[in-house]
């Protein structure tokens, strides 16, 4: 079995992801089922330790949020099965994996890298949850423990009871949200260490295509305004319920802001695929009551054979659609078409991954001042373009930047130099895992 070798104090470690399956990585069950492509801006994460090892060890187990089956044959579905169907799926040797089924199984020179949201919190989970079993198994391993932040905001009060039930050791995201963030003290109160910093890292695809005295000289907004927050706690922090506030302003200011920003900004409730599985519901509802025996025996036999089917005939997941707002656009040609743009930032205190992206196409990056930049090493004025978050400084910006093309443009080229730089796929993950090696071998990481 491969390990990893850290060289500077020549001890073994090995990483460990949990239900790599489920949400994050790769194209998942759900997105196979609805012909979208997913996400993926974790998958230099899971790429990269693929690539570097004969053997992963995965930690599969009951949390998981990806069932292959639906219907009638949801009784035969387990954790082990929904994982190799994943693997047929993206065309991944099922050799290259050691199955884990249980945290208490792993040792001191393991490390679990997880996801607190699809594993410790969902949308609509209650503390009254079945995953509360596997919780108690992460408690009693002697693995070290990290998740990721991402959606913490979705039901923060349950992913914060529930990691340090678990005995969580690490959080990671696109911020230091211990240092920056009120909103995550005040939830994860319990945690007393910074949250180590993993920036956003932009696909390859992100390139600069077209000079850039030939853009537009204007701003380009990106960005989806995502489900209003019903929780309890962040409606009363925020006195609101908005995850993205100047996405929503710049959305109902579109018209005014014509002459200076044009806006692709959506709101996931209006996005085709939410609308159809809607539709899909109430439909697969009414024929449930009518044919309950028939359709849904025949609705898993024909979701195995479409997975056969396309494993075996090689099925090109680039070409499937994303219906999820301006992902029906070419996001790649759009950025290269402006001067400028703005992707704002969320209320809990992290940035969007299209700051990277654009950034990426040569394009100049407007970005509250906060140090969720400053930490990463962006300088305002000389990588990107800092405003106080106000909707009048933000037109304040803009306009100035028309009127001083050559120092825009300075700034874009810095910008792009900056990230490509430092925000490469194998850059970030090299110094990522090495970095939580050190920390798990040796509790090296401080407060500073």
């Amino acid at each position: 079995m491969d390990v990893f070798l850290l060289d500077k104090y020549n001890k073994l470690v090995n990483i460990i992801f949990h239900n790599p399956h489920a949400i994050w990585f790769k194209t998942n069950i759900s997105c196979y089922y609805a012909g979208t492509k997913s996400i993926s801006k974790y998958d230099y994460l899971f790429d990269y330790i693929y690539r570097k090892n004969k053997k992963i060890k995965v930690l599969v187990d009951e949390s998981s949020m990806a069932p292959l089956f639906r219907g009638s044959l949801i009784l035969l579905d387990n954790p082990i099965i929904d994982f190799y169907a994943w693997l047929l799926i993206n065309r991944l040797s099922p050799s290259k994996f050691e199955i884990i089924k249980k945290a208490s199984a792993l040792g001191e020179d393991d490390i679990i890298f997880s996801f607190l949201y699809g594993s410790f919190t969902y949308l609509n989970w209650t503390k009254d949850t079945e995953s509360l079993g596997f919780l108690s198994d992460f408690k009693n391993s002697n693995a070290y423990k990290v998740l990721h932040l991402t959606h913490y905001a979705y039901n923060p009060a349950l992913g914060a009871f529930n990691s340090e039930f678990a005995g969580v050791d690490l959080f990671v995201g696109e911020n230091n949200l211990f240092k920056n963030s009120a909103f995550f003290r005040n939830f994860f109160n319990w945690y007393n260490k910074n949250v180590m910093v993993l920036p956003f890292v932009a696909q390859r695809r992100f390139q600069p295509k077209k000079s850039f005295s030939l853009r537009l000289n204007k701003a380009l907004s990106t960005g989806t305004n995502t489900h209003r927050i019903t929780e309890i706690n962040f409606n009363s922090f925020f006195k609101s319920d908005v995850l993205q506030p100047m996405r929503e302003t710049i959305s109902i200011n579109s018209e005014k802001l014509k002459p200076f920003l044009d806006s692709f900004i959506t709101n996931i409730q209006d996005n085709s695929n939410f609308k159809l599985m809607g539709y899909a519901s109430q439909f697969g509802k009414f024929l449930h009551l009518l044919t309950k025996p028939l359709i849904f025996v025949f609705g898993d036999i024909y979701r195995l054979c479409n997975l056969v089917y396309n494993y075996i005939f090689k099925r090109d997941f680039s070409s499937m659609k994303n219906e999820r707002g301006y992902y029906k656009i070419d996001i790649v040609e759009s950025y290269n078409n402006y001067k400028m743009f703005i992707v704002p930032e969320e209320i809990i205190g992290l940035p969007g991954i299209g700051f990277v992206e654009g950034m990426s196409c040569g394009c100049a990056y407007i970005g509250i001042r906060d140090p969720m930049y400053t930490d990463l090493g962006l300088v305002d004025g000389i990588h990107y373009i800092g405003y106080d978050g106000t909707l009048d400084d933000l037109i304040f910006k803009i306009t100035y930047y028309q009127k001083h093309e050559e120092e825009l443009e300075r700034i874009a080229s810095n910008g792009y130099n900056f990230v490509s730089q430092n925000f490469n796929e194998e850059k970030v993950a090299s110094d990522f895992f090495a970095a939580l090696y050190e920390q798990a071998k040796y509790k090296t990481f401080k407060n500073d």
